[in-house]
Protein backbone atom coordinates (compact mmCIF):
# COMPACT_ATOMS: atom_id res chain seq x y z
CA UNK A 1 0.00 0.00 0.00
CA UNK A 2 1.37 3.44 -0.49
CA UNK A 3 4.78 3.73 -0.96
CA UNK A 4 6.63 0.89 -0.08
CA UNK A 5 10.20 2.03 1.64
CA UNK A 6 10.97 -0.76 3.62
CA UNK A 7 14.34 -1.90 2.13
CA UNK A 8 15.03 1.62 1.79
CA UNK A 9 14.53 2.72 5.22
CA UNK A 10 14.79 -0.35 7.20
CA UNK A 11 18.08 -1.35 5.73
CA UNK A 12 20.03 0.71 6.86
CA UNK A 13 19.15 0.57 10.55
CA UNK A 14 18.68 -3.24 10.47
CA UNK A 15 22.71 -3.13 9.79
CA UNK A 16 23.45 -0.87 12.18
CA UNK A 17 21.40 -3.31 14.76
CA UNK A 18 23.84 -4.85 17.79
CA UNK A 19 23.90 -8.94 16.93
CA UNK A 20 21.78 -9.45 19.86
CA UNK A 21 18.74 -8.00 18.11
CA UNK A 22 17.46 -10.05 14.97
CA UNK A 23 14.98 -7.97 13.03
CA UNK A 24 12.27 -9.07 10.51
CA UNK A 25 11.15 -6.95 8.18
CA UNK A 26 7.52 -7.46 7.08
CA UNK A 27 6.93 -6.21 3.33
CA UNK A 28 3.73 -6.97 1.10
CA UNK A 29 2.50 -7.66 -1.21
CA UNK A 30 2.91 -5.33 -4.21
CA UNK A 31 -0.26 -6.61 -5.96
CA UNK A 32 -3.34 -7.66 -5.06
CA UNK A 33 -5.97 -6.48 -2.17
CA UNK A 34 -4.24 -4.34 0.49
CA UNK A 35 -6.46 -3.12 3.09
CA UNK A 36 -5.95 -3.81 6.70
CA UNK A 37 -7.88 -6.61 6.70
CA UNK A 38 -6.29 -8.40 4.11
CA UNK A 39 -2.59 -7.66 5.47
CA UNK A 40 -3.57 -8.32 8.54
CA UNK A 41 -2.95 -11.98 8.85
CA UNK A 42 0.60 -11.29 7.21
CA UNK A 43 1.44 -8.99 9.98
CA UNK A 44 0.01 -11.43 12.61
CA UNK A 45 2.19 -14.84 10.98
CA UNK A 46 5.22 -12.49 10.86
CA UNK A 47 4.62 -11.87 14.50
CA UNK A 48 3.69 -15.50 15.30
CA UNK A 49 7.00 -16.41 13.86
CA UNK A 50 9.05 -13.97 15.55
CA UNK A 51 7.46 -15.22 19.23
CA UNK A 52 7.51 -12.67 21.59
CA UNK A 53 8.82 -9.43 20.49
CA UNK A 54 9.07 -5.36 20.38
CA UNK A 55 7.11 -4.32 17.27
CA UNK A 56 8.25 -1.26 14.90
CA UNK A 57 5.90 0.02 12.68
CA UNK A 58 6.06 2.52 10.12
CA UNK A 59 3.39 4.43 8.51
CA UNK A 60 0.51 2.27 7.00
CA UNK A 61 1.67 -0.36 9.16
CA UNK A 62 1.06 1.62 12.88
CA UNK A 63 -2.31 0.69 12.52
CA UNK A 64 -1.95 -2.75 11.64
CA UNK A 65 0.82 -3.41 14.35
CA UNK A 66 -1.85 -1.66 16.83
CA UNK A 67 -4.17 -4.43 15.79
CA UNK A 68 -1.53 -7.51 16.29
CA UNK A 69 -0.63 -5.86 19.84
CA UNK A 70 -4.23 -6.22 20.46
CA UNK A 71 -4.97 -9.25 19.23
CA UNK A 72 -1.98 -10.71 20.17
CA UNK A 73 -0.62 -9.15 23.87
CA UNK A 74 1.30 -12.36 24.85
CA UNK A 75 3.53 -12.11 21.99
CA UNK A 76 4.29 -8.21 21.32
CA UNK A 77 5.97 -6.78 24.29
CA UNK A 78 6.49 -3.54 23.43
CA UNK A 79 5.44 -0.96 20.11
CA UNK A 80 6.57 1.78 18.43
CA UNK A 81 5.17 3.76 16.01
CA UNK A 82 7.43 5.83 13.63
CA UNK A 83 6.04 8.32 11.59
CA UNK A 84 2.89 6.83 12.13
CA UNK A 85 -0.51 6.45 13.32
CA UNK A 86 -2.99 4.59 15.08
CA UNK A 87 -6.24 5.80 13.84
CA UNK A 88 -6.48 7.92 10.00
CA UNK A 89 -5.34 11.36 10.66
CA UNK A 90 -8.03 12.59 7.86
CA UNK A 91 -11.13 10.78 8.29
CA UNK A 92 -12.76 13.10 5.95
CA UNK A 93 -10.18 11.45 3.13
CA UNK A 94 -11.00 8.41 3.68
Amino acid sequence: PGLDGTDVLFGPLCAALPAWVRPHVVTYPAVGPNGYDDLLPLAEAAVAAAGPCHVLAWSFGGPLAAMVADRQPHLVRGLVLWSSFVRTPRPDLA
